[in-house]
């Protein structure tokens, strides 16, 4: 990709390195990673690595990224312009009979019956009363998953909160991922660039 840049009277092609630039990503999980948003920070607590994209080192230096043993899978976002933080959660589960395959044979009758449980394991993981739930079938890093958004309230704070989950093949079992947050923590567009850039290796 070229831009077009002035220079007196005349016009010029210039390269757009900054258009060109991979995007940033982490790794909550090993072999799945998700892009980090222009301005974001993810913190990844297994190692205490922080992955930032674009965001004033000022801004990210009050972010703490404590390291936790026992928390694989376990990280979080910031939206470092707002201040604003999200959970996410990775989660496997042994079920070798879930493949990319077999979700893309699921036929209309049994889908509805599958939302009901991901929906209810969803509330019972991230710990929350649902007010709605909902998924559909879609694409997840080529294969088929289920993409869904629940809301609810918080056990432990009485809080709303807002969660992005995908459920699909991970290995030789399922993957379910979560994006949890207040109402107002993660801008849909946001929300929406994460899980349209999970990938599975």
């Amino acid at each position: 990709m070229r831009c077009l840049l002035f220079a007196g009277a005349m016009l010029l092609a210039a390269p757009c390195a900054a258009q060109d630039a991979p995007p940033v990503r982490f790794s909550p999980i090993p072999q799945v990673s998700l892009a980090v948003p222009k301005g974001w920070m993810a913190c990844v607590e297994v190692s205490g690595t922080k992955v930032v994209n674009g965001a004033d080192q000022a801004a990210v230096d009050t972010k703490p990224c404590a390291a936790d043993a026992s928390a694989a899978g376990h990280a979080f976002m910031a939206d470092l312009n707002l201040g604003q933080t999200a959970l996410v959660l990775a989660l496997a589960f042994p079920q070798p009979e879930l493949t990319s395959k077999s979700f893309n044979a699921l036929t209309p009758d049994v889908i509805p019956r599958l939302v009901q449980t991901v929906c209810q394991k969803t509330a019972l993981l991230i710990q929350f009363a649902p007010d709605g739930c909902d998924a559909v079938l879609g694409p997840v890093s080529g294969n088929a998953g289920l993409l869904g958004r629940a809301t609810g309230i918080l056990d432990s704070t009485h809080a709303p909160v807002v969660v992005r989950f995908a459920y699909f093949s991970y290995g030789v079992g399922a993957m379910l991922l979560f994006l949890a947050g207040g109402p107002s923590t993660v801008p849909e567009g946001a929300s929406n660039e994460i899980f349209d850039s999970i990938t599975v290796q």
